[in-house]
């Protein structure tokens, strides 16, 4: 007998030893299926879960509502302001009446139109500032805003 084989010297028969399986054997039975599988790693089993929870605060729905809100909000504290500009004391502007405090802005074309303003000096309460204005015969104290301002005015009508 040879020594190729360490079962052969063993072998009473003489017969050699061919396993019963090897690699290239196809398996026998039923088909195996394979078992449970292990969870996923962590990075797997937040890929799958969609959008990470966010706070309702960054949601894009309150996101987009905030900038529409603070463009409204934006754009209308533009027009007030622009509209009290037009409103608002500037010399070449007209008054309909010279009582009180505040005069009473108005178009020049219109028909209560009586004074034209000439000059503004603002931060004073010294008429003799208006007898160097050419045109202006009238000194008017008034308050604008919170500040004292002097008018010099001119009779139109």
């Amino acid at each position: 007998m040879t020594d190729d084989h360490p079962s052969a010297a063993s072998d009473p028969d003489g017969i050699p030893y061919v396993p019963a399986w090897s690699d290239a054997t196809p398996p026998s039975g039923p088909p195996s299926f394979p078992g449970p599988a292990g969870p996923p790693p962590a990075e797997e089993r937040h890929r799958h879960r969609g959008p990470r929870d966010r706070p309702i605060l960054f949601s894009p729905v309150v996101l987009a509502l905030t900038a529409l809100l603070l463009a409204v909000l934006g754009v209308g504290a533009y027009l007030y302001f622009d509209e009290d500009k037009k409103r608002g004391l500037a010399e070449g502007r007209c008054v309909n009446d010279l009582s009180g405090n505040k005069p009473n802005i108005t178009d020049c074309e219109a028909s209560g139109a009586k004074y034209q303003i000439v000059e503004i000096f603002r931060d004073t309460i010294d008429y003799g500032q208006c007898n160097s204005v050419a045109g202006a015969n009238i000194p008017l104290l008034v308050d604008d805003s919170g500040r004292t301002v002097l008018l010099c005015v001119m009779k139109i009508a």
